[in-house]
């Protein structure tokens, strides 16, 4: 979901399927800080982390912790959310 006038930060997810880890590579411009949250089918939060927009960054997320199945990467600037599903096989 989004909001008009709200550009999100351009957000890659590979390997998706993944394994004991993914990559998450995010870029953007423009003032706001986004609020990032990977969490499970219950809604249970697993990892979570701000990215400040005028930078790029690179995550790599461990999932070795994790049982196979669906997640959610969420991310919102508090005007606006956006969301990507990840699976961990």
């Amino acid at each position: 979901t989004s909001i008009d006038n709200v550009a999100p930060p351009e957000v890659r997810i590979y390997p998706n399927p993944a394994g004991e880890w993914v990559n998450i590579a995010m870029k953007a411009s423009g003032p706001d800080i986004w609020h990032f949250v990977l969490m499970d089918a219950t809604g249970r939060i697993v990892s979570q982390w701000h990215h400040y927009q005028g930078s790029d960054e690179l995550r790599k997320i461990p999932l070795n912790q994790l049982k196979s199945g669906y997640y959610h990467l969420l991310w919102s600037n508090g005007k606006a959310s956006f969301s990507k599903p990840i699976i961990r096989h």
